[in-house]
Parts: structure tokens; sequence; C-alpha cells
């Protein structure tokens, strides 16, 4: 479909037919909205291998999905209408075996009471097949958990773009291929003038000229199909990894999280992390007959991003799906549809407007507090004189003695580090000071809690950890993921209510991206209705910028 200068412009563009351009372009056909997709027809989206896992709950903890009500609906309303409309089947409702992966994780399951949960959640007797299956710790189901065929989905969709002539196979050059008019665009190597251009570009949006302020934190993963003889299991089973069925002996598994290489293609090491995970629960042998791999395009705080340029109101965005895009692209899509041509407002949780704030002239930048200190700042709008508060990583002290002066004479300080060299420093820097209300453990801070008198239990007012290596001293003594997400799940069950845990993470040194993307993880899944969550960013561009995780409990 081209445009010449006697028609009237096309109402929209949409660059990109992975899940967010499809579910988009069916949103803004049924209003009788005139467009086209332009897709580069790249095999390695994300899109194309994603296993389209939609499942009521996330994590560990079980946290309902992000407002999960409307989600829930309207991804169920839309994919029935599109199947109807396409003659394809490619929503099902499978059900979900969650196996517990060790006596903690059970423990931890044990401890919550489920009668409330807005999911539901069953364990039944026998959970799995003990002739398939090693789940020597149990597990629960979630029987509404769903799965989106997507490469089906996407085929489908594909079809009745192609027979109205509104798909095209291209590569759109956003740095060169547009040229503005008052309230339209030309796309100079296309034919084509539009009132909007949608950008769906997945993790490519990381180099669009026109959205360079979001910050992506893309993250390549890896899918294996297998055939298993003789497994009758027709739900998804999950533990670390999961094996969703797909008919006649065929099943899919994965998936990994790379954050460091973006590259194109398989890889031996993602085949073999996928491998070693399955076998830890599954019994039956299985034979790897296909491996691919796509690149999520992960945002900061991990939620999608919509809404239109500052400056040139004809572009918009919608971007940052991640893994759980399939349940969300529906809501999502209809909330941009609505803005872009009937003005109704956005989330602001979504808004690229209110997530991404302009940049000023550097000479008109006021001088932002580093991450540090904001630490401190809101640490220091918590605690009260003669309460308990704890430095989970003492390093050269610094948190040490903020704390110390922050609690006054009357209050108590536990300062944690392994290393010795630390702890001197820290003693150090007290003693120049005059502060005498400091205990120094030598510990892992993972040991917090046995640390720490009982009756200090649930009535700490602060944590704060710096995590990384020790300025000045050895940087390949860090702290670890294991120990540093042990620590940080304890010093929650610490904190009084509205006490405060901070935690600094640096993605920059070798595992601390690990680590930073563990930590971010273990909040997201943090109950909403007890902690309430923030992460703010470095002011510099870096993906390795350092992250500053803020919790308070309720």
């Amino acid at each position: 479909m081209t445009t010449t200068h006697d028609e009237q412009p096309l109402d929209f563009v949409i660059v990109g037919q992975g899940i967010a351009g499809t579910t988009l372009a069916w949103q803004l056909r049924w209003p009788g909205l005139r467009g086209v997709i332009i897709d580069r027809d790249d095999g390695t989206s994300a899109s194309k291998v994603a296993a389209g896992l939609m499942t009521p709950v996330t994590g560990k903890r079980l946290v309902p999905a992000w407002r999960l009500d409307e989600t829930w609906a309207a991804a169920d309303d839309f994919y029935r209408r599109v199947e109807d409309e396409t003659n394809s089947p490619f929503l099902t409702q499978p059900g979900q075996a969650r196996l517990f992966e060790g006596e903690e994780s059970r423990a931890e399951f044990d401890r919550r009471d489920w009668s409330e949960h807005p999911v539901e959640i069953r364990q039944p007797q026998q959970l799995v097949d003990a002739t398939s299956f090693d789940a020597p710790f149990g597990g629960f189901e979630l029987p509404t958990a769903r799965r989106l065929d997507v490469p089906a989905y996407l085929a489908a969709s594909r079809a009745v773009f192609v027979a109205h002539d509104t798909l095209r196979i291209a590569d759109l050059n956003p740095a060169t291929d547009l040229e503005f008019g008052d309230d339209e665009i030309q796309l100079t190597n296309h034919g084509i003038r539009t009132k909007r251009l949608i950008f769906c570009q997945g993790a490519l949006g990381a180099d669009n000229p026109w959205f360079p302020d979001v910050e992506f934190k893309a993250a390549r993963g890896e899918i294996l199909t297998l055939r298993i003889d003789h497994l009758a299991e027709t739900r998804i089973v999950n533990q670390g990894v999961w094996l969703v069925p797909c008919g006649d002996g065929i099943f899919k598994a994965g998936s990994t999280y790379d954050f460091d290489n973006l590259d194109p293609g398989a890889t031996t090491s993602g085949r073999d992390e996928i491998v070693e995970r399955l076998k830890k629960f599954l019994k039956l042998p299985f034979e790897i007959v296909g491996h691919e791999s796509g690149v999520r395009p992960v945002v900061l705080e991990r939620r999608p991003i919509i809404g239109v340029h500052r400056e040139f109101p004809q572009l918009a965005i919608f971007n940052g799906l991640g893994s759980k895009g399939s349940l969300l692209a529906p809501l999502v899509a209809g909330q941009l549809a609505e803005h872009l041509f009937d003005g109704r407002p956005i989330n602001p949780e979504l808004d690229y407007q209110e997530r991404f704030r302009p940049r000023l002239p550097k000479a008109a930048r006021p001088r932002i507090p580093r991450l540090t200190e904001q630490a401190q700042t809101l640490v220091r709008d918590v605690v009260r004189p003669g309460e308990t508060v704890i430095d989970a990583t003492a390093g050269n002290g610094h948190d040490t003695c903020f704390l110390a002066e922050a609690v006054g004479h009357d209050g108590r300080v536990f300062a944690f580090d392994v290393q010795n060299d630390a702890l001197q420093r820290t003693s150090a820097r007290l003693a120049d000071v005059g502060y005498a209300n400091v205990t120094l453990l030598q510990r892992s801070h993972a040991e917090v809690k046995a640390a720490l008198p009982e009756v200090d239990h649930g009535s700490v007012a602060a944590v704060m950890f710096n995590l990384g290596y020790l300025p000045g001293s050895d940087h390949a003594v860090t702290t670890r993921t294991e120990s540093s997400l042990t620590a940080i799940s304890t010093a929650l069950s610490l904190v009084r209510a509205g006490g405060i845990v901070t935690v600094l993470a640096y993605p920059g040194h070798a595992g601390g991206d690990d680590e930073a993307g563990n930590v971010q993880n273990l909040i997201e899944e943090l109950p909403a209705a007890e902690f309430e969550i923030s992460i703010r960013r470095s002011a510099t561009t870096s993906k390795t910028a350092p992250l500053l995780f803020i919790i308070v409990r309720r």
C-alpha cells in the first residue's frame, strides 16, 4: 500500500510485526483505521521464538501479575476474537505444575496463607507422574495458566495482513527515511505518508535515534525443542526451567537469560544450561530436535513503554514487553490505540513521557546527588534516634558512620563485612568521629539474622547494602549473588513497619550484572500489599550504571 500526494495519508504505520506490532495492528484495524506494517522479517526476533506462557503469578513468591484482572480479561477477549477472525486456534489453558527446588522453597510456600490469594493454587495428592518426574519436595498447581502459540498467532495474523495488502517486508531506517510535515510523516524510501509512525521494534529499539533516552537492558534467551517419547504430561511443568507440551511428543524447554552476549544465534552454553536444569526433574530421556534464540526487549523497571515523542507527536513507541508479552500486549496495545486516536490518557506507569524525562543542556542541569547520597537521604527520613539499624556491607565505613550518627548514642548499629581490611577501615573511621554505638562483625551479610539479637528481629529501622567490591582493594573479591539474595530477603524479615532497605548494585564489574539482575527480580516479586518498591539509576546513561533499589515495608 502506497500513498500519493493527492490521497489522504494513512492513519498509521507500524514498524515491526512481533507481538507488540501485531497486537497493536489488530487494535487499530478493528475501529476501521487505515495503515500498514513494515517488518524486516528478521528470524532473530524474540517474538518468533517466544514460549507464550501466560501465568497469573510470577516469581518464587507467587506475586500476582501486574494488574492481573485487567490484563487477564483483555488477553482472553483479544485472542479469542483474533482466533475467530483468522479461524486459527492458538490460545490454550494447559495449567502449570511448579515443583519446589528444595526444602527452603517448600518451607517458604508453607509459611504463607494462600486462603485469600487472588489466584487459584492447588496441591493435589499426586502432583506429577513419579515415573516421569523427580519431585521429592512436592510443589503446587496453577490450573488457570495459559499458553499462547506465538508463532501460530503471528503467522495467522500475517496471513490476514498480507491478504489485505497491509504488510510490507522492508527495512525502515529511522535516521534517514523520515520527512516531517505539519501533521504527517513521509517515509521517503517507501512511498508512504502517514499521520502516525509507531515503532514496535523490540530489542532493535535500543538504536532508535528518536527515543534515545529509553534505557534498555536487553536479555538474550534460548529455547530447545525436544522429542520426549512416552511423556503424557499435558501441563506446563516448571522447576528452574519450564517444559511446555506442544503435541505429538514434542516439547519446548527454556529459557536462559544472558544480559552480556546479545549476538544472534544459539550457543552451546545456552543448550547445556537448559539441559542441566531439565535433568534435575525430568527422568525420561529426550532428543534435542531444535534450538532457537532471540533478544528480549527488557527496559528499566521491566514494564512496557508506550507513548508519543515530546517534540514530534507523529512518532510513537511501543516496546519493553519482555517475557510477559503475551499476557500484557492486548491491554497495553489497547491503551496506546485509544491514546493515539481518541486522546485518552496513558497509565503513568507505562507512559514514555512520564518514565523518561527530557535531558537538560549541560549548563542548565542541576547537580544530581549520587546514589549513595540518595540512599542516605531516604534512610535519614525513616530512622529515629535510639533505633537499631544495619550496615550489611561495611566496606570503607561511610554508611556505617552515617547510620551511627542517624540513630545517635542511644541507638545501635550492626555492621557486617567478610573482609578484615574493610572492618579495620571502618573501625578507624568510627574512631576519627568518636562513635561507640557500633558492633563490627566479620561475617557474611547472609548471616545477619543469626548475628542480630532476637529482641531486634522485626524492629530494625533500616538496612543498607552496597554490593560489589571494596574500593581500593582486590576487585576479584566481591559480593556474591546467592548470599546477597539471602541477605536481602532476611533483611526484609527484620525491618519494622515503615522500615527501609536500600541496595546499591553495580552491573559494571565481573558478576555484577548477574547480581543486579537477580536483585531486581527479587524485589519485583515482593507482594505490593507488604512492600513499596522503587528503582533509581545513576545520572549516566551507561548500561552498566549503578542501580539503587529501595524497599519500604508498609
